[in-house]
């Protein structure tokens, strides 16, 4: 289970990334990086204290 969970949340930070640098390519520079792009990065940097926590957690049984 932590083993999915740790692939997904990988999956999503390179999705990310690679949005962000798609949208810079583009020519618009930062304006045109999306704020989804930005909220996803804020969400995953959440994610990772969270998952870490369920780890623990899960270890204690």
């Amino acid at each position: 289970m932590t083993i999915i969970a740790t692939l997904v949340v990988v999956w999503l930070f390179f999705a990310a990334l690679f949005g962000w640098r798609l949208a810079l390519e583009r020519g618009g520079g930062m304006r045109d990086a999306s704020l989804k792009v930005w909220l996803k990065l804020v969400a995953l940097s959440l994610l990772w204290p969270v998952g870490c926590l369920l780890v623990l957690l899960q270890r204690r049984k």
